[in-house]
């Protein structure tokens, strides 16, 4: 049996093939400050053409797969972190050509606890620069951003 050909949405996760530095940013419209982590290093690879695969250490070591399904039609993925038991699952789309959005339900870090909404947005700013945004739902259904993060590529990696 052979893998199928990727399709455009595969290439699009291809983008993050590499290594990239990584730095924590003040959300907009927030106090505080940048936090910059320029010796933490993300590693992006593939599995096949159908995945990639991120491992770093930004705050404790963690993992993303994200794949495209071709039944759904959607982007598809997963995290965890060292720091949290909770299995992340995503479900997103592209929001134009260099903005990938997902979503995922885990703990709630405001009052009240439970579970949440969340909304992760990988946007490319060019080749070699992309920025993590993180949104949490609140219990009005507007969304509010706790993290954001820029990564920078140091080296490339082929694909495949």
């Amino acid at each position: 049996m052979h893998p199928p050909p990727p399709t455009p949405e595969h290439l699009w996760l291809h983008r993050l093939l590499g290594s990239w530095t990584w730095a924590q940013e003040r959300v907009p419209g927030q106090p505080g400050e940048d936090h910059e982590h320029e010796d933490t290093i993300e590693r992006w690879r593939t599995q096949g053409d159908a995945w990639v695969v991120g491992e770093g250490d930004s705050h404790g070591p963690m993992m993303f797969t994200l794949g495209y399904d071709t039944a759904k039609g959607r982007f598809v993925g997963s995290f965890i972190t060292a720091l949290a038991t909770h299995f992340w699952t995503y479900d997103g789309h592209l929001d134009g050509p260099d903005k990938l959005v997902l979503f995922a339900v885990g703990p709630n870090m405001g009052p009240g606890g439970g579970m949440a909404n969340f909304r992760d947005e990988i946007e490319f700013m060019g080749p070699d620069e992309r920025v993590l945004r993180s949104y949490m739902e609140m219990a009005d259904g507007t969304w509010e951003q706790f993290m954001q993060a820029r990564s920078r590529r140091v080296l490339a990696t082929p694909a495949g």
